[in-house]
């Protein structure tokens, strides 16, 4: 029997392994793409006062917010759109129950791009939007709450400085107004990344800066006061690897965690010829003393190519790391994986159909929520990905749920640091009030996996860990997975399986139909060396 004769077979037969039947409570543990017919990906996922999440999206032309429960059923969902592009950077829970969203557009201002900010109260209505800029290029990076209910906002600036692109920090008060404001950079490209308030008064901020020093890149740790004051400035380098931190925080006995890419070298009869930069990456996880300086440092390598993303620190005093892989097969993964205080993993688990994930929370004693985006299913072109794990980072008999197998090494040279003098330059922006008014618009809801309430018509059929069920699966995982037409067809079956699950429940004539289906998929399966 030749596999090509019964194609349609084997599609429908995969479509069993698809269906989820409908539960009667809500399951525990879901994953659920949430968007419209454009562009919408989940940026940033927080939990607010009243048990609910917040999800900050980036969208077409704007940003919206998606407020849901704890099922990941949507409360409410609203879109700010401006004429030109925007692009949220931030959302920040203001102690009102409010919110404070940091973005940047070219709709508005004094310049080609400038940072735009906008503050909301709990139902996502706009209190004040201002917009902060030259004329030039400024964008926005990140923002922290000050004690004094004011903000303090990284960006780039290419209309002040010294550079290309200079850093820029700006200071407001609660209402938005600035304090002060200032440039660092040196006359190279400065790239800001997140911005920390370390210990009172003092906050820390790191950023990438491109031929500024020895002709390469390099990554900057700026430690700085209330006032803008820098009190300790440190560069981090290693020579040809290149390094770029993504993410940094300090943790709980005052040292501090980063996670980003590592660029290994490439050599030649033990010799070093170049970077792998840009082309190839392991995940970088470095733990630094409170005077910054190297404790330990890991590389963490998987499938072809691995970028970290962000990392979190843990109730239980662990670390979360997160990060995508693409493989052999052009396969899409996101993986997560827990670590001890001194990188061993403990745990670790991967997903297809999601391009990347972006954020993750702790539900207390409940594992974990993570939001990120995909380009294989939903709605639109890329739709809003949100999952809610266990502590393992399972979602019990999710079809996406996937084999990692991250290693961890200990990076084979240490990461130096060197103290160095950065430029500040007094700035003066323009700040203008923009007018934009929410919508209210309707998202469509996908639900893929539903943790405990989750029904295989092909356990139904065979019973569950039987051969046929077994075969049918590794058809699923091992063939369709790896084409894309295989992507296809388990996104057209992923949007029926429901459907399919519910006729076998309610017509015994269905049921013997894709009994008879299966038999022969199975037959085919089993007898062929192809596959």
């Amino acid at each position: 029997m030749k596999p090509g004769r019964h194609l349609l077979d084997l599609v429908l037969a995969f479509s069993l392994l698809l269906g989820t039947a409908a539960p009667a409570v809500p399951a525990q543990y879901w994953l659920k793409t949430y968007g419209q017919s454009s562009n919408e990906t989940g940026e940033s996922i927080q939990k607010t006062p009243d048990g609910n999440f917040i999800v900050a999206c980036h969208a077409d032309y704007g940003f919206m917010l998606l407020k849901i429960d704890i099922n990941g059923t949507p409360l409410w969902y609203k879109q700010y759109s401006a004429p030109e592009r925007s692009s949220i950077a931030s959302l920040t829970l203001t102690p009102d129950g409010g919110f404070i969203v940091l973005a940047d557009t070219e709709s508005f201002g004094a310049g080609y791009w400038d940072i735009w900010l906008l503050r909301l109260d709990s139902q996502g209505g706009i209190l004040w939007q201002k917009t902060y800029g030259g004329s030039d290029y400024d964008l926005a990076a990140d923002l922290c709450q000050t004690k004094d209910g004011g903000y303090l906002i990284s960006g780039r600036t290419s209309s002040f400085g010294s550079g290309e692109a200079d850093i820029w920090l700006l200071r407001l008060s609660g209402e938005g107004n600035i304090v002060w404001e200032k440039a660092y950079g040196w006359p190279g490209f400065e790239n800001p990344g997140g911005i920390y308030q370390v210990q009172d008064g003092i906050y820390l901020m790191s950023t990438a800066t491109t031929d500024s020093f020895d002709n390469s890149s390099s990554n900057i740790f700026l430690a700085f006061d209330d006032n803008g004051t820098v009190v300790s400035q440190k560069k981090y380098w290693n020579g040809d690897p290149r390094i770029g931190f993504v993410s940094l925080f300090q943790i709980s006995d005052g040292t501090y965690f980063l996670e980003g890419s590592y660029y290994p070298p490439i050599t030649d009869n033990n010799n070093i010829t170049s970077s792998s930069w840009p082309s190839d990456s392991d995940i970088l996880v470095a733990k630094l003393d409170n005077n910054w300086n190297m404790i330990w440092g890991k590389t963490y390598r998987g499938l072809d190519i691995n970028s970290g993303g962000l990392a979190l620190q843990t109730r239980d005093d662990n670390y979360i790391m997160l990060g995508s892989s693409w493989s052999l097969f052009d396969d899409n993964y996101i993986f997560m994986a827990k670590l001890t205080n001194q990188g061993d993993i403990i745990s670790q688990r991967a997903y297809t159909g999601c391009e990347d994930l972006f954020s993750i929370q702790e539900i207390e004693n409940d594992g974990f929520i993570l939001a990120g985006y995909t380009q294989s299913y939903g709605a639109g072109t890329s739709d809003i990905w949100i999952m809610r794990v266990d502590n393992t980072f399972n979602i019990p008999d999710c079809g996406f749920a996937a084999t990692s197998n991250i290693e961890a090494k200990s990076l084979s040279v240490n990461i130096q640091s060197r103290d160095v003098n950065i430029q500040i330059h007094n700035t003066n922006a323009i700040v203008q009030d923009t007018n934009i008014v929410p919508e209210e618009n309707l998202i469509k809801v996908q639900t893929f996996c539903q943790g405990d309430s989750y029904s295989c018509p092909a356990d139904k059929l065979y019973g569950g860990g039987s051969q046929e069920v077994q075969v049918l699966r590794a058809f699923r995982d091992n063939v369709l997975k790896r084409t894309s037409i295989g992507q296809k067809m388990v996104k057209l079956y992923y949007s029926y399986g429901q459907l399919i699950s519910k006729l076998m429940d309610q017509f015994a004539s269905v049921e013997k139909s894709i009994h008879r289906i299966s038999d022969t998929a199975v037959s085919v399966l089993t007898d062929s060396q192809h596959y």
